[in-house]
């Protein structure tokens, strides 16, 4: 069954699925079609909309091959080697792990009793695939995630399986949390990562990074760049702002990762602990000696 693929058109075009009515909305069926694969039957599946075919737009299947061949385990991209080369920490011994917190509300505007957690681990030396785990816990005032212990076990061990070791770096970007929320959550994040860690018995640096996409800063360059092919005032991908505007009371930068057609607000990261000191603001002595995860320097 892991192995087969289902690309399912969609050859309905009403908008809603109306009551005793043989016709099924696109969302209706989107939505039973990867319950069905997801959920009940463990099939991986990409869907697409079968009215691209009356006007197909350029590049359409290539991103819908790209979709298939990520979820097949494929490599859609790869990082130079000779920028590989230059980081600081070897990607071989390095596990990359992304968690996030999803809340939802009904139809009704309500917000359910429920969240998703999820989180992914890389478990190749270029970083290119991930496994995944999930949750469902119960909606709260916070945002800590009361399985992390079991979530980052989960990804340990899969690396473990892949790579016939444990990592022995882990490099955790952490979403979804508000300045307000950064102490306490941590405060509760980063013994279960301990835990987690001795329940496999592993000796493991940790960096954990808070990643925030909600905030006022705006970036834009003083003088126009006419030097594209229409003229911005975009600052480059890859730029990078860590003074002047940052917090000073945390290790924190902006960066702006990719393009965007908008003044660019970047996306605000924050050291909260690292083991591994060379990663992030190298020139800044640790607050305590580094010994593996349990010297945590909390900004």
């Amino acid at each position: 069954m892991g192995n087969k693929y289902v690309c399912l058109p969609d050859f309905n075009t009403s908008s809603s699925s109306l009551p005793g009515s043989d016709t099924v909305s696109p969302k209706d069926m989107y939505d039973m079609v990867k319950h069905c694969c997801n959920q009940r039957f463990g099939l991986m599946n990409q869907c697409f909309s079968a009215d691209k075919m009356l006007n197909l737009p350029g590049g359409y299947f290539q991103q819908f091959l790209l979709k298939v061949n990520g979820k097949m385990g494929g490599e859609n991209s790869v990082i130079e080697p000779t920028v590989m080369a230059r980081l600081p920490f070897n990607p071989s011994i390095t596990m990359l792990v992304g968690v996030d917190v999803v809340n939802f509300a009904s139809d009704a505007g309500e917000r359910l009793r429920s969240k998703v957690v999820a989180a992914v681990g890389s478990y190749s030396d270029n970083f290119t695939r991930y496994n995944a785990t999930i949750r469902v816990q119960v909606a709260g005032e916070t945002e800590t995630i009361t399985e992390l212990q079991e979530m980052v076990v989960d990804l340990l061990r899969q690396y473990e399986a892949a790579n016939r070791a444990y990592p022995k770096n882990i490099v955790l970007f952490r979403s979804g949390l508000s300045d307000g929320q950064f102490d306490p959550v941590l405060e509760a994040e980063s013994p279960a990562i301990r835990r987690a860690i001795a329940d496999v018995g592993a000796t493991i640096k940790v960096v954990y990074i808070v990643v925030q996409k909600r905030h006022h800063a705006r970036f834009a360059l003083a003088q126009q760049d006419t030097g594209g092919r229409k003229p911005t005032y975009n600052v480059p991908s890859g730029t990078v702002v860590d003074k002047g505007i940052v917090n000073p009371a945390r290790r924190c930068f902006y960066l702006n990762s990719h393009f965007s057609p908008l003044v660019w607000f970047g996306v605000d990261w924050v050291i909260m602990f690292n083991s591994i000191f060379s990663l992030c603001f190298p020139r800044e002595p640790p607050a305590r000696p580094s010994t593996p995860f349990s010297a945590m320097t909390s900004s």
